[in-house]
Protein backbone atom coordinates (compact mmCIF):
# COMPACT_ATOMS: atom_id res chain seq x y z
CA UNK A 1 0.00 0.00 0.00
CA UNK A 2 1.50 3.30 -1.30
CA UNK A 3 2.50 5.58 1.97
CA UNK A 4 0.33 8.71 3.10
CA UNK A 5 1.39 12.10 1.39
CA UNK A 6 2.46 15.30 3.23
CA UNK A 7 -0.89 16.42 3.38
CA UNK A 8 -2.53 13.12 4.27
CA UNK A 9 -0.72 12.86 7.54
CA UNK A 10 -0.76 16.25 8.34
CA UNK A 11 -4.17 15.84 8.67
CA UNK A 12 -4.45 12.66 10.19
CA UNK A 13 -2.56 13.85 13.07
CA UNK A 14 -4.97 16.73 13.28
CA UNK A 15 -8.21 14.36 13.31
CA UNK A 16 -6.68 11.89 15.45
CA UNK A 17 -6.68 14.89 18.30
CA UNK A 18 -10.25 13.44 19.12
CA UNK A 19 -11.32 16.79 18.26
CA UNK A 20 -13.74 18.05 15.36
CA UNK A 21 -11.65 20.34 13.01
CA UNK A 22 -13.09 22.79 10.68
CA UNK A 23 -12.21 23.35 7.27
CA UNK A 24 -9.77 26.89 8.10
CA UNK A 25 -8.23 24.37 11.48
CA UNK A 26 -7.26 21.72 8.98
CA UNK A 27 -5.75 23.92 6.08
CA UNK A 28 -4.02 25.39 9.14
CA UNK A 29 -2.58 21.79 10.28
CA UNK A 30 -1.25 21.42 6.64
CA UNK A 31 -0.28 24.54 5.55
CA UNK A 32 0.78 26.44 9.61
CA UNK A 33 -0.78 29.80 10.85
CA UNK A 34 -0.06 31.60 7.86
CA UNK A 35 -1.93 34.88 7.43
CA UNK A 36 -2.58 33.83 3.51
CA UNK A 37 -3.86 30.45 4.58
CA UNK A 38 -1.74 28.33 2.20
CA UNK A 39 -2.18 28.48 -1.45
CA UNK A 40 -5.48 29.17 -3.02
CA UNK A 41 -6.71 26.23 -3.49
CA UNK A 42 -6.12 25.18 0.06
CA UNK A 43 -9.42 24.26 0.76
CA UNK A 44 -9.99 21.99 -2.28
CA UNK A 45 -6.55 20.22 -1.52
CA UNK A 46 -7.79 19.49 2.09
CA UNK A 47 -11.15 18.04 0.63
CA UNK A 48 -9.38 16.05 -1.79
CA UNK A 49 -7.10 14.30 0.94
CA UNK A 50 -9.83 13.94 2.99
CA UNK A 51 -11.89 12.35 0.33
CA UNK A 52 -8.67 9.95 -0.39
CA UNK A 53 -7.84 9.15 3.25
CA UNK A 54 -11.65 8.08 3.09
CA UNK A 55 -10.92 6.05 0.37
CA UNK A 56 -7.94 4.23 1.77
CA UNK A 57 -10.18 2.60 4.84
CA UNK A 58 -9.93 6.13 7.68
CA UNK A 59 -12.92 6.33 9.47
CA UNK A 60 -13.48 10.56 8.59
CA UNK A 61 -17.22 11.67 9.27
CA UNK A 62 -18.55 14.76 8.08
CA UNK A 63 -19.99 16.33 11.55
CA UNK A 64 -21.77 19.60 9.58
CA UNK A 65 -20.66 21.62 6.82
CA UNK A 66 -17.03 22.12 6.03
CA UNK A 67 -16.11 20.01 10.14
CA UNK A 68 -14.89 16.76 10.11
CA UNK A 69 -13.70 14.09 13.01
CA UNK A 70 -11.81 11.01 12.98
CA UNK A 71 -14.57 8.11 14.03
CA UNK A 72 -12.15 6.68 16.70
CA UNK A 73 -14.79 3.51 17.40
CA UNK A 74 -13.70 1.65 14.21
CA UNK A 75 -10.15 0.38 13.43
CA UNK A 76 -7.79 2.70 11.39
CA UNK A 77 -5.65 0.28 9.90
CA UNK A 78 -4.05 3.06 7.75
CA UNK A 79 0.09 3.30 7.09
CA UNK A 80 1.35 6.45 7.91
Amino acid sequence: MKQLGETQRALLARLQTGRAATLKELIEAVWGEDPDGGPDDAPDAVRVALRRLKRRGVPIERERQEVWRLNQNQDQGVAA
